[in-house]
């Protein structure tokens, strides 16, 4: 138990602190799981906000947020356009194949 005045002033700011970040947290994380659930590019600028609240707070780091947001404008995209379908590998075979020759070594 803190015994200084100052101690237990501390005390307070570090629990009122502690509710802000868990809930400024708790917020980050479900935009972000959300926003890959659905990916809306809607949704996209209101989630770069929240990132950017986090950074801003030293909740997360800033490359951190950069790469999310990265991450997320990539999935955002690839949800917009189609799929490219598969190109399907071309066979390949030995000009000695092609003239019909296979030679075998003899002992």
């Amino acid at each position: 138990m803190p015994i200084t005045s100052s101690a237990r002033k501390a005390v307070r700011q570090s629990r009122r602190k502690k509710a802000i970040n868990s809930r400024t947290k708790k917020k980050f994380t479900l935009s972000i799981k959300s926003f890959e659930k659905s990916p809306k590019t809607g949704e996209l600028p209101t989630v770069y906000k929240i990132i950017d609240l986090a950074t801003k707070k030293n909740l997360i780091h800033a490359n951190k947020a950069s790469r999310i947001k990265s991450r997320l404008s990539k999935l955002a995209s690839a949800k917009i356009t189609k799929p490219k379908t598969p190109v399907k590998p071309k066979k390949t075979t030995s000009k000695i194949q092609k003239r019909g020759k296979m030679t075998t070594k003899k002992a």
